[in-house]
């Protein structure tokens, strides 16, 4: 059976970043096309903690009480002694 190809993906800064006492806001940037979506996807399914992705890429662009509601929703959901994850996807 073939080996099942994995790529490394370059999130390193991010994982450390995450493992501070009081992590910053982090935010990805990069040109159209490159894998951040799909690096971030690939993050969050190693992430041991509650997870929540939300993308803004709608029809109508979401304002700041959407952003607002989502974090509300993602504060419910923290489990103690576990880090939860809140990722805002296409955020222009």
């Amino acid at each position: 059976m073939a080996a099942k190809y994995h790529r490394k993906i370059p999130l390193d800064k991010l994982k450390k970043h995450l493992a501070l006492p009081n992590p910053p806001l982090q935010v990805l940037l990069g040109p159209r096309q490159t894998g951040k979506t799909t690096a971030i996807g690939t993050f969050i399914k190693s992430w041991e903690g509650p997870s929540f992705y939300h993308t803004a890429d709608l029809i109508s662009p979401p304002d700041a009480a959407w952003l607002e509601d989502k974090w509300k929703q993602a504060r419910k959901k923290i489990q103690r002694g576990k880090r939860t994850l809140l990722v805002f996807d296409e955020v222009q």
